[in-house]
């Protein structure tokens, strides 16, 4: 394990127990753990990961301005409509197939490339779900956690896989407290 993965790995934890909670200084952890990772994920040649670490830089200091305009005892949540969860997952697979084929034909992604563009497209929706704070984020996540555990699995990227294992029993964590957050 490198010591970015090992910053990187213990920041993301902080950053999902944080989250789960509605604090906002989760989103200081998410930036760190996110930077952590960017080299990381370009040595394994999942560059949809990597991309996906800037952007996440990204939208973690957006979060944080975001998340900075609401009182932390008002950081309410709110929920989605089925209909609008079924465009949405529709979208994400449409987008995941064209960025898989991207990936396929112009990088040496391989085998990998429609998986990686699946959490790559996955996980920019699921962030801004998360950051408009819509409950179902977490079921968005479980999923683009397990697809996770087994491409890193695969590729031998071990200290990421037990992350992305950690991740998907914190998504079912982060809905219970999220449903609780939404019937108060």
């Amino acid at each position: 394990m490198s010591l970015l993965e090992a910053i990187g790995t213990v920041t993301a934890v902080v950053y999902l127990l944080l989250i789960a909670h509605r604090k906002r200084i989760a989103w200081f952890f998410y930036i760190v753990s996110s930077l952590a990772f960017i080299p990381v994920f370009f040595s394994a040649k999942l560059y949809g990961d990597a991309a996906l670490q800037v952007f996440f830089v990204g939208m973690g200091v957006v979060a944080w301005r975001s998340w900075g305009r609401i009182a932390e005892r008002e950081i309410r949540v709110v929920s989605w409509a089925t209909l609008t969860h079924l465009i949405v997952t529709l979208s994400v697979g449409f987008l995941s197939a064209f960025v898989g084929q991207l990936l396929w034909r112009y990088t040496d992604a391989g085998l990998f490339a429609y998986a990686d563009a699946f959490i790559l497209v996955g996980s920019v929706v699921a962030t801004f779900l998360t950051i408009a704070r819509v409950v179902e984020n977490w079921w968005y996540w479980l999923v683009i956690n397990l697809t996770t555990v087994v491409v890193y699995g695969l590729k031998s990227i071990w200290i990421a896989c037990g992350l992305a294992t950690i991740y998907s029993v914190l998504s079912v964590y982060g809905l219970w407290q999220w449903r609780l957050a939404r019937r108060a």
